[in-house]
C-alpha cells in the first residue's frame, strides 16, 4: 500500500468524521472514529516505510587485483544515483578462479588473459552487442575494437573485453646525461624530424663512454631493464610487433622465421654484440637507477610509479619509426573488463558495463593507471594531466600526443593464447637468447624452432584466442 493512497485514506475518514460531527449526539463517535483512523493510518505508514527498508538496491561486484584500479570507477558509479549500487572487491588470479569454480565470482573483473589457461574464457559473457551500441560512438583510437574481437576459435567474431587504457613503450633519457655528452635530446631530434632508428644509435653510442679512462664502459647508452633478465621475450615480441610481424599470425601459423621479425630480433641482439652500446642482458642486473645508463625503451608506465617520481633529470620521446617509416602501432594490453556471464544481476551489471564505455571512465582508469587512454578527447586532457603531475619532464604532454596523433596506427590484434602456449614461447625464448648470446645469427635460430612451433600450433591452432603481453 502506497504512502500517498494512506494519507488519502486518511484524509477521507477525517472529512466522514467531520460531517458525522457536525450533530452534537455523534460527537463523542466521531472523535472516536477519528482517533482510530489516525492509528491505522499510522500503522500503515510504519509497515510502508518497514518494507521501503527492505527493498535493498541491486548490488554489481566490480573486482581487479588490485583495489586502486576499481575504486574510483565504484565511486563515480555510486555518485550518479542510478539506483545501483557498486561494490570493489580485491581478488588475486587464483582467488578469482577459486570463486569462477564455485559460481561465487564478482559480476565485472579486471582480467588479463596471460593469468588465467584458455579455458577459463568461457566464463565470460559475450560483449559485443554492448560494443557495437555504445562503443562504435566517441573518439575511439582506431583499432580499439578490433584488436579485442576474437578472430579464431568457438568465440570466433565476438568481444569479450572492454578497454578504457592501454600501453605503449616509448624512449626514457637522462636529460643531465645529454647535457654533458653535448648532444641533442630525443624528443628534440623527434620534433626537428630527426628520429629514426638509425638516429638513435648515433645518439646512443654518443653516450656509450668510459669516464675514468680504465678502457671499461661507465655509462651506457641504452639500459636494459633488469625485469625481463636473459628472457628478453617482452623485447622481441614488442620490436617484432613494430615491425609488422608477430611470430604467430592472426590465423595460427608460425610467422618468426619471415623477414620482419627476423631483422628486428637482429636488430636488438646487435645493440649489444655489434653496437656495444646496451649492456649484455643478465638477472639482476639494471643500470637504470643507478645512473649508468642514459636511455631506455620502457613503457608508458613507468611514469606513474614510485621510481619515476624519483628521476628528476629524466624526460620521455616517443620511439622512432622503423625504417621504411613504418609506425609504432602495438598497443600493450595492461588489463581489460570482462563480465561473468553468472553474474547475479544483468540489467544492473550492463549499466556498469556502459559506464565503462563513456569518457568518464577512460579518464579515471588513465589517470589512474597512467597509461594511455583509449579515446583521442581523453587523450589530449590526459596529456596535460601528466604535464602537471610530472612537470620536471618537459616533454610528457608532447610525448603522448605524438604517440596517439602522429605515429599510431590501427591497433592488431595481439600475442595469441592456447591450451600450450607457454610451450610455443619456450621455444621462442630459447632462440632468442642464442641470438642474443651472439651464438647463432638471428635467421638461423628462428628457423631451427620453426618445426616444434608448427607442430604445437598445429594441434591447437582451432581454438587460439586473442592474448596479451602481461605474462613476459
Amino acid at each position: 500500500m502506497r504512502a500517498s493512497a494512506i494519507v488519502q485514506v486518511y484524509e477521507a475518514a477525517s472529512l466522514v468524521c467531520d460531517i458525522i460531527g457536525k450533530g452534537d449526539h455523534a460527537l463523542k463517535a466521531a472523535r472516536s472514529l477519528r482517533r482510530i483512523m489516525r492509528t491505522i493510518s499510522l500503522v500503515a505508514l510504519i509497515l510502508v516505510w518497514m518494507a521501503g527498508m527492505g527493498h535493498t538496491a541491486p548490488i554489481v561486484t566490480v573486482s581487479s587485483w588490485s583495489l586502486r584500479y576499481v575504486e574510483p570507477l565504484v565511486e563515480a558509479f555510486n555518485a550518479k544515483g542510478l539506483g545501483i549500487e557498486a561494490e570493489a572487491v580485491q581478488l588475486r588470479p587464483d582467488a578469482l578462479k577459486a570463486r569462477l569454480i564455485t559460481n561465487l565470482a564478482p559480476d565485472i573483473i579486471m582480467y588479463t588473459v596471460g593469468d588465467f589457461d584458455y579455458e577459463w574464457e568461457h566464463y565470460w559473457l559475450d560483449l559485443t552487442e554492448v560494443v557495437k551500441r555504445l562503443g562504435s560512438r566517441g573518439d575511439w583510437l582506431p583499432g580499439t575494437w578490433d584488436a579485442l574481437t576474437i578472430p579464431a576459435g568457438p568465440y570466433k567474431g565476438e568481444i569479450r573485453r572492454i578497454k578504457n587504457t592501454y600501453e605503449v613503450p616509448v624512449l626514457y633519457y637522462d636529460k643531465d646525461q645529454m647535457a654533458n655528452a653535448g648532444v641533442m635530446e630525443p624528443a628534440d631530434m623527434h620534433r626537428a624530424g630527426r628520429w629514426s632508428w638509425e638516429d638513435m644509435l648515433s645518439l646512443a653510442k654518443k653516450l656509450t663512454r668510459d669516464l675514468n679512462g680504465d678502457g671499461l664502459t661507465d655509462v651506457w647508452g641504452l639500459a636494459h631493464d633488469i625485469s625481463h633478465g636473459w628472457k628478453s621475450s617482452g623485447y622481441y615480441e614488442i620490436w617484432g610487433l613494430q615491425a609488422g610481424e608477430y611470430f604467430v599470425s592472426p590465423d595460427g601459423y608460425y610467422r618468426g622465421n619471415q623477414p620482419a621479425f627476423v631483422d628486428m630480433v637482429q636488430w636488438w641482439a646487435d645493440l649489444y654484440n655489434v653496437h656495444h652500446v646496451m649492456q649484455s642482458p643478465r638477472p639482476g642486473v639494471s643500470t637504470l637507477p643507478s645512473g649508468l645508463s642514459a636511455m631506455i625503451m620502457y613503457g608508458t608506465h613507468l611514469h606513474a610509479s614510485a621510481d619515476w617520481r624519483e628521476f628528476r633529470t629524466w624526460d620521455m620521446a616517443p620511439l622512432p619509426n622503423l625504417p621504411q617509416n613504418k609506425a609504432y602501432n602495438y598497443m600493450f594490453e595492461h588489463g581489460a573488463w570482462v563480465v561473468n556471464k553468472n553474474c547475479a544481476d544483468i540489467d544492473a551489471t550492463m549499466k556498469f558495463v556502459e559506464f565503462l564505455l563513456s569518457p568518464e571512465a577512460v579518464q579515471i582508469m588513465s589517470r589512474e593507471v597512467g597509461f594511455f587512454p583509449v579515446r583521442l578527447s581523453v587523450a589530449r586532457e590526459f596529456a596535460n594531466y601528466q604535464q602537471e603531475r610530472y612537470p620536471w619532464a618537459k616533454n610528457v604532454a608532447y610525448t603522448i600526443i605524438s604517440m596517439v596523433e602522429g605515429t599510431m596506427l590501427p591497433t592488431k590484434p595481439g600475442p595469441w593464447y592456447m591450451r600450450n602456449w607457454n610451450d610455443v614461447r619456450d621455444h621462442m625464448h630459447a632462440a632468442v637468447r642464442s641470438v642474443l648470446a651472439g651464438e647463432v645469427p638471428a635467421a638461423v635460430a628462428l628457423e631451427q624452432v620453426a618445426g616444434p612451433i608448427e607442430s604445437i600450433l598445429a594441434a591447437g591452432r582451432k581454438d587460439m584466442i586473442a592474448g596479451t603481453l602481461w605474462k613476459w
